[in-house]
């Protein structure tokens, strides 16, 4: 969810997320998504997307993701900036746009050439975007807490009942 991706983040965990983005919920009908351009038909939107989307990269990429790359699965890099993202050691979001043959396309007329024309409709860069040297999380913890492991931890403190409940 959205609140676990802001985390993820912000807290430079080192996981690596690929977004396999075709702009709408394909595998349940084509139902319009957070990521659908605005103007676009789908089967919740006939009419086309009053919304405008949720640009993924900017929003983990302020958040303080480590690596931040958009682009689409034509890509001829595609492989090399996943292998990339995998090794960086910090939060990196990949979001590779495509199409969804099924349900997108059919309604848009979109094409690999539009993907191009799409990104800059909407004001959205592609390539790299972010990358960014923060410490990640678990290594930051590890080091936080070298001094204080394998110490016994302190005991407990008991709180007092200051209230009687006959539940």
């Amino acid at each position: 969810g959205g609140a676990h991706l802001l985390n993820a983040a912000r807290r430079n965990i080192g996981l690596t997320v690929l977004v396999f983005n075709n702009f709408n919920f394909g595998m349940t009908g084509g139902q319009h998504s957070t990521t659908t351009p605005a103007g676009a038909v789908t089967s919740t939107t006939p009419g086309g997307n009053l919304e405008r989307p949720l640009d993924l990269c900017a929003t983990v990429g302020v958040n303080g993701a480590g690596y931040v790359w958009r682009g689409t699965n034509f890509d001829a890099d595609l492989s090399d900036r996943m292998a990339e993202a995998i090794a960086a050691e910090c939060f990196a979001l990949l979001d590779i746009w495509e199409l969804c043959t099924a349900y997108y396309v059919p309604g848009n007329h979109d094409s690999k050439k539009t993907l191009a024309a799409t990104l800059e409709q909407l004001g959205m860069k592609d390539g790299l975007l972010y990358r960014a040297d923060y410490p990640e999380y678990a290594a930051a913890y590890r080091a936080a807490t070298a001094p204080v492991m394998g110490q016994p931890l302190p005991r407990p403190r008991p709180i007092e009942a200051r209230f009687a409940s006959s539940l």
